[in-house]
């Protein structure tokens, strides 16, 4: 100990010292910036994969939600032929009941309440006359249109079920308030919904107003709502909600992602611990202070030994997220309800699936079944395809799909398809209801106009059988000429009423919508003879043009009678003003390239500049109030894309409104061409 007391280092004893130290220093540092940096690498793929998740709950809210867009359609035509007195009411009561007693969407009831807050119509018996005006969903429209309100889950009056109300203000003709549009949706179902969509236990998914009131979280029930519902604010950056960012870390404890439903003024929330998704990251970051602890005692040895394991681990890192994230992605497409496929094209440039989610293995559609083989040929030429088909599902039925295509070309081994199925029955089923509605309030417009139109030909029949039991008295011979030269005239007279009342019959009844080869001329027909009446009523000129020799053209022809008409009715309406020489309605076809086009012209105003981008938006009309629903240019869009047609509007040289439709031209056999 003397001896050490008296010690005193070297310059070099100094210098070896200092080299430890400051390369001691600098391990640390190092490996603080690689803890650094695997931070920041676990964070964003943390908030990748939540955002993933929110996009997943977003797409199924979406789809939920389609059909309370449709019950809101069929409730504002139910209005509307109601206040017109209108028997297709009862019709429109029916198709909203049934859907309301399938929880279509989870939808409980569908009501009508007038401006004083009492229920005048409701989809569910004992609903009706029940005074609802201190209700939030009634309040909130009476000043004015705040557009679509969604209240918080309460309890019904009658029913004492707990229920969501989302509720829309109705107008009067005039202007003035006249009651709301309710419909009612269960809040376990959307939790039910929400539900479906997660994967990990952790883990909290709600649904929100804007405001931050919760309406649904997954895992709710009836029981929770039972012991009393209670409000829960997520956290808000300042200015509101922000669903620009995939996701935000809310209090330093959790990871929050948001996203906006497109369709509805809600968002959903999805949120999970910051240690659970993390816990890789905690993992690795003890292993590396031991590393750091090890290097301190090693230097310079263990320094040089501890990089090449920071290389490997750093492969073996990299692989190990390549694998968590592909299983991640695995479960999320599986929880998707739509079926999704991926297909790459091998040597001989045919597509091989590479990929499966459970719900296309259920499906079991091979790459050459028809409506996939056809969505694979055309994105040959497009880099996304959409398109509807009829697709055979596992229990041997035919349901309606639609089929999304996309090309991508930064593949992993070169360009790749990735193709989804979503189930659209429901929505089909939803919109058929819609345009049957259409077709019915089409007929109560022409009632008065085609019973006009039958009184003639019986009156006819009427005066000729008089005259026939007059002249049988004492007939003679020179009177059997007259007398069968009468009985002819009540036979084409009968046979004249007969061919209005079956065409009649046949386009207010349902019937299958499938798409087959429709001679254009007999569709011009059908749609003269139900709207020839209220033409010269109104002293509108009809010219019809059709080229010689036109092919057939694919659709329905009471579903392409229905389009027609309501053109040439809107016409006739356009019309109204013009002097009564100056009423002129022409149509006229023609071949153009590889479809059929056709031309609805008036000789009216034509349309303003500002309403022809809007002019087939659901529920937009020119007319004056309580004239139209805004339902029938839309409807007639609906009905030509579903026969793979267009149809666009504009003005004509001379002023007035042009629709043009494009159908494509059915090319047949020469066996189906003779039959």
């Amino acid at each position: 100990m003397a001896r050490l007391r008296g010690f005193k280092p070297s310059g070099f004893a100094r210098g070896v010292a200092l080299i430890v130290l400051l390369s001691a220093f600098g391990w640390c540092l190092f490996v603080a910036a690689i803890d650094r940096q695997q931070q920041r690498e676990a964070t964003a793929y943390a908030q990748e994969r939540l955002g993933l998740r929110a996009d997943a709950s977003q797409r199924k809210l979406d789809t939920e939600f389609q059909a309370m867009e449709w019950l809101f359609q069929l409730a504002e035509v139910r209005l509307t032929l109601a206040r017109r007195g209108d028997l297709a009411v009862a019709e429109i009561d029916s198709r909203i009941s049934a859907l309301t007693v399938a929880r279509l969407g989870g939808v409980l009831q569908v009501a009508l309440i007038d401006a004083d807050g009492i229920s005048r119509w409701s989809s569910i018996s004992g609903a009706i006359n029940t005074d609802l005006s201190d209700r939030a969903h009634f309040t909130t429209h009476i000043d004015s249109d705040h557009g679509l309100f969604v209240s918080a889950p309460l309890q019904g009056r009658v029913s004492g079920q707990w229920s969501i109300q989302f509720s829309k203000r109705v107008n009067q003709p005039d202007g003035s308030f006249g009651g709301v549009i309710v419909i009612s949706m269960d809040p376990v179902y959307l939790a039910r919904t929400l539900g479906e969509t997660a994967s990990q236990p952790q883990e909290t998914i709600g649904l929100f107003r804007p405001d931050g009131l919760l309406l649904a979280r997954a895992g709710m029930t009836e029981e929770v709502l039972e012991r009393g519902y209670r409000s829960a604010l997520i956290p808000q950056q300042e200015g509101g909600f922000d669903t620009r960012s995939s996701v935000s870390l809310a209090g330093g404890d959790r990871f929050v992602a948001i996203r906006k439903l497109h369709n509805m003024p809600l968002l959903v929330g999805r949120s999970t611990t910051v240690s659970a998704e993390l816990v890789g990251y905690q993992s690795a970051r003890q292993t590396r202070l031991l590393a750091a602890l090890l290097g301190v005692a090693m230097v310079f040895a263990a320094g040089t030994a501890a990089v090449a394991l920071h290389s490997r681990a750093s492969q073996v890192r990299e692989a190990t997220l390549a694998g968590q994230r592909a299983a991640e992605t695995a479960r999320i497409l599986d929880a998707l309800s739509y079926a999704v496929m991926i297909a790459a094209p091998d040597a001989t440039g045919d597509w091989r699936i590479t990929y499966t989610n459970k719900a296309w293995a259920q499906l079991g559609l091979p790459l050459d079944a028809p409506a996939v083989a056809t969505l694979l040929a055309a994105l040959a030429h497009e880099e996304q395809v959409a398109q509807e088909a009829r697709l055979r599902v596992p229990d041997g039925t035919e349901r309606w799909a639609r089929l999304h295509g996309k090309l991508l070309h930064d593949g992993v081994s070169g360009p790749e398809a990735i193709c989804l199925i979503q189930d659209i029955e429901q929505e089909r089923s939803a919109a058929a209801a819609a345009m049957s509605a259409s077709r019915l309030a089409t007929l109560g417009e022409l009632s008065a106009g085609l019973a006009h139109e039958l009184s003639q030909p019986l009156t006819v029949v009427s005066l000729a059988a008089e005259l026939i039991e007059m002249l049988s008295k004492d007939a003679g011979e020179p009177l059997a000429a007259m007398i069968g030269e009468r009985s002819r005239i009540i036979a084409d007279m009968v046979a004249r009423a007969r061919s209005i009342t079956d065409h009649l019959r046949r386009f207010s009844r349902q019937e299958d919508e499938e798409v087959v080869p429709v001679v254009l001329g007999d569709v011009l027909d059908g749609a003269v003879l139900l709207v020839g009446n209220a033409l010269r009523a109104n002293q509108v000129a009809l010219c019809c043009n059709l080229a010689p020799g036109l092919p057939p053209v694919w659709g329905n022809q009471v579903l392409l009678e229905q389009v027609l008409m309501n053109l040439m009715m809107n016409a006739c309406q356009a019309m109204a003003d013009q002097p009564s020489g100056q009423r002129r309605l022409n149509v006229s076809a023609a071949v153009e390239g590889e479809d059929v086009v056709l031309h609805v012209r008036d000789t009216g105003p034509g349309i303003p500049a500002e309403n022809i981008d809007r002019l087939f938006e659901p529920f937009y009309t020119t007319k004056p109030a309580g004239q139209g629903t805004g339902l029938g240019l839309a409807i007639c869009q609906g009905i030509i894309a579903s026969a793979g047609g267009t149809i666009t509007a504009g003005n004509s040289d001379e002023g007035g409104a042009d629709f043009v439709v494009h159908l494509q031209a059915a090319v047949l056999s020469e066996q189906e061409a003779g039959a």
